[in-house]
């Protein structure tokens, strides 16, 4: 949900037409309300920091058929707007059936905290306690759920990189490093044969995933993640084609910025 909200967004830097901004802003809302309901905390912490780098990038182009202030204001009317239907419908609606109330209710009231936030400060502990125990291999995919709860489970410790390291270890958080940084450095090489909010898109998706991992999913839940890291890597193949009109390599990329 959040993914497709901060897709919308990179569409409403590309139109103009009143009618399709004002489609896009409510369909952004609707996500919105959707993710707020949902308390889906990875989801929302993700969506407001990739939408702030991409708008920032945006900025940064000081390209003014972009409309970034003007994109700006329609998400804050858009988000002004769904808060407002989000609250007027609370009268309706069993409040403590919401999902990020309901788990709030019951820290409060129970003391239950396997599924809420504190759980998270458990896992933590745990995870580097593992590492600890086996720094450089890990104790293997999948034995965190053993470990930890002492049954064949799926759990994780609602980090990627804490899920690495204890249970792959350094070696396996280096690889895991190695395949983030070619993608990055590959994007980074070519973001300027990318077209303008093409490559701010792009970096924005990856970080937005790249958040997400940090609060939730295990390595197999993450694996939009590792698309968005393979769709950095080959976005330069995207658009340098002879068809598009543009052939960009390595060797052109520098001659073109020794000049």
């Amino acid at each position: 949900m959040g993914a497709s909200a901060l897709i919308f967004i990179y569409w409403l830097t590309t139109v103009r037409q009143l009618h399709t901004r004002l489609i896009l802003v409510g369909v952004i809302g609707t996500h919105l309300i959707a993710i707020l309901l949902a308390g889906s905390r990875a989801a929302f912490i993700s969506l407001i920091a990739a939408s702030a780098i991409f708008l920032l990038l945006q900025f940064s182009l000081n390209d003014y058929e972009l409309y970034v202030p003007t994109v700006i204001r329609d998400l804050a009317t858009g988000g002004t707007i769904a808060l407002g239907i989000l609250i007027a419908a609370l009268p309706i609606i069993d409040i403590t059936e919401v999902r990020a109330i309901r788990r709030t209710l019951r820290i409060i009231y129970t003391g239950e905290t396997e599924t809420a936030l504190l759980a998270r400060f458990d896992h933590v502990g745990s995870s580097v306690e593992l590492w600890i125990q086996s720094p450089l291999f890990g104790h293997g995919i999948g034995s965190y759920g053993v470990l930890f709860w002492g049954e064949d489970i799926v759990a994780y410790p609602h980090n990627i990189i804490l899920e690495v390291l204890s249970e792959l270890g350094l070696i396996g958080l280096l690889l895991f490093g190695t395949i983030v940084v070619l993608s990055l450095s590959r994007l980074y090489l070519f973001y300027n044969f990318l077209p303008k909010n093409m490559g701010s898109f792009l970096v924005s998706f990856i970080l937005f995933w790249f958040i997400s991992s940090l609060f939730s999913f295990d390595m197999t839940g993450n694996r939009y993640l590792f698309m968005s890291l393979a769709l950095g890597y080959v976005s330069a193949g995207i658009y340098c084609s002879k068809e598009n009109g543009v052939q960009c390599s390595d060797r052109q990329y520098s001659y073109e910025n020794s000049k």
